[in-house]
């Protein structure tokens, strides 16, 4: 739970960042104020869906690459 809230703030920090950026490269261009990239609740939810997904898949494929080996290789990391 703990790396899913991590991973979610650190992208939904991003996507803020990077839809400003893209906002003011836009409304520079045009020479008047446009929010031309905008977040929907809709996006939102689907950006937290493939959030959670990606790192809960990411986890189990570690954790069950680990599980199927023996303790001492996990711990010498072979």
């Amino acid at each position: 739970f703990l790396i899913v809230f991590i991973s979610l703030i650190l992208t939904l920090i991003t996507l803020y960042i990077a839809m400003y950026f893209t906002n003011n490269y836009i409304s520079s261009k045009l020479f008047f104020d446009i929010n031309f990239v905008m977040l929907s609740i809709e996006n939102l939810i689907i950006i937290i869906g493939s959030v959670i997904m990606v790192t809960f898949l990411s986890s189990l494929l570690t954790v069950g690459k680990i599980s199927k080996m023996k303790p001492i290789d996990a711990i010498l990391n072979k």
